[in-house]
């Protein structure tokens, strides 16, 4: 019986470590890169940069951001560093992102969508973050009416202005003061 048990253990040790390498960056660049998502205040300084970095830049930052086996801190960090990318690939990505799964991803996403492609911003980009300030999650629905203030579309400030008669006293709150924000940014 002891024997029966020591081999289901090292079966599954075997198993587990078998897992563990598949899921281990294989080459020096894959290394590499999940040390960039894992960093903590290293953050390149241009797309550019980033491409010198990993000619692949962009498909790797759009699978880590859809990887649910990627811890939350690296899935976030693809999602902002995908900033750097103002493609219609990556909005998206981040628009798909920004209304399923974990509420980090979700607010992540619907604030970076919003800063990336909120200059000029469209009407859609506005009914996505209308949409998401209805998510039950106060971080997601806050992040949402933050991200606002980005959005250079007039029907950006009309949501604004509904949201700062909301029965809900914080996104009324925070309405009035992204508005205000906005207003500020859009004068200059």
């Amino acid at each position: 019986m002891t024997m029966l048990r020591a081999l289901a253990l090292s079966l599954l040790i075997l198993a587990a470590n078998a897992a563990t390498a598949q899921a281990s960056p294989q080459t020096p660049e894959d290394r590499a890169f999940a040390r960039l998502l894992r960093s903590i205040d290293v953050i390149p300084a241009s797309r550019g940069a980033l491409e010198r970095m990993f000619k692949d830049a962009h498909q790797r930052l759009m699978r880590a951001a859809k990887d649910d086996a990627l811890g939350t801190y690296e899935r976030v960090r693809a999602i902002t560093l995908l900033s750097f990318f103002v493609e219609p690939e990556t909005r998206v990505t981040l628009e798909a992102l920004a209304t399923r799964g974990d509420q980090h991803v979700r607010r992540w996403s619907i604030y970076t969508v919003g800063r990336t492609f909120g200059s000029p911003g469209d009407a859609a980009l506005v009914r996505l973050v209308e949409t998401v300030t209805a998510d039950p999650q106060p971080e997601v629905s806050h992040h949402a009416v933050r991200t606002l203030r980005w959005i250079d579309h007039a029907a950006a400030g009309a949501l604004l202005e509904r949201l700062v008669g909301s029965e809900r006293k914080a996104i009324a709150r925070l309405a009035r003061l992204t508005a205000r924000k906005r207003a500020k940014r859009l004068a200059r």
